[in-house]
C-alpha cells in the first residue's frame, strides 16, 4: 500500500494563564517520510513568521510541535492515519505513535523503551483535550508499557498512553500526539504547583498504575 505524509505545525497563545487553543496548520502533503522532514527542516528559518510575541504579552503565539501523519493514498475514512510522527518545536524527533484514536483495540502494542519515549514521569507538558481543541499545564504520572510488560498483557494501541495530572489534580489518559512540550519557561509557582500535583499522583499510584516497574 502506498502511503503520503502530511506535515503539521502546531501553536497556542501563551498570554492565557489556564487553557490555550490550540492551532493547527498543513504545510504540505509529500510522498515520502524523507520528504516531509526536509520540509519540516526547511521552515525551522522562518518558523518566527507563523509567531507572535508582544512585550504586553497581549498575544503570544508560539509554535509548539509538528507532526507528520502517514495516511494510505487514495483511502478516505475516519481514522485512516497509520502512524504519526512527533516533533519538537525545533524539529527534533520525540516520540511516534500508532495513528489511529479509535478501532486500535485489535492492533499490537510492543511497548517502548525508556529512549522511545519524549516525556519522562514528573515532566511538565502541555495537555490537548481534543473535544475542546484546548491545552493545559498537565503532569506526566505514568508513562506507556515497557515492552516486557506490553508482552505480558498482551497490549494493544489503545496502551500507548500517559497518564497526566492536571493542577485540579484530574487525571486523563492521554496518547502522545495529544501531549506537547513547554516552549516557554514556567514559573517558579508553577513549578512548586505541579511537584506537589506528582506527589499526589504518586500517592493514587497503586490506583492507577500501569506496572512498568
Amino acid at each position: 500500500m502506498k502511503y503520503v505524509y502530511k506535515l503539521y505545525m502546531f501553536s497556542t497563545n501563551y498570554s492565557i494563564k489556564e487553557t490555550r487553543e490550540v492551532y493547527q496548520n498543513c504545510h504540505g502533503i509529500f510522498s515520502s517520510l524523507e520528504e516531509a522532514e526536509k520540509a519540516l527542516t526547511d521552515l525551522m528559518p522562518i518558523k518566527w513568521k507563523f509567531e507572535k510575541v508582544d512585550e504586553d504579552e497581549i498575544d503570544n503565539i508560539r509554535v509548539i510541535a509538528f507532526h507528520i501523519y502517514e495516511e494510505p493514498l487514495n483511502v478516505c475514512e475516519v481514522n485512516c492515519t497509520q502512524t504519526i510522527f512527533i516533533y519538537d518545536a525545533d524539529g527534533h524527533f520525540l516520540e511516534q505513535q500508532h495513528g489511529r484514536a479509535y478501532g486500535i483495540y485489535d492492533v499490537p502494542f510492543a511497548g517502548k523503551k525508556d529512549e522511545e519515549l519524549a516525556y519522562k514521569k514528573g515532566q511538565v507538558v502541555y495537555a490537548n483535550f481534543g473535544r475542546h481543541n484546548t491545552c493545559q499545564l498537565a503532569v506526566v504520572a505514568e508513562v506507556p508499557l515497557s515492552p516486557e510488560r506490553a508482552e505480558k498483557l498482551n497490549a494493544t494501541c489503545e496502551d500507548d498512553v500517559y497518564i497526566v495530572y492536571t493542577a485540579d489534580c484530574e487525571h486523563h489518559h492521554m496518547r502522545p500526539n495529544d501531549l506537547f512540550p513547554i516552549v516557554v519557561p514556567l514559573s517558579e509557582n508553577i513549578e512548586m504547583l505541579f511537584s506537589l500535583v506528582y506527589k499526589v499522583a504518586e500517592s493514587r499510584r497503586p490506583n492507577h498504575s500501569y506496572g512498568n516497574e
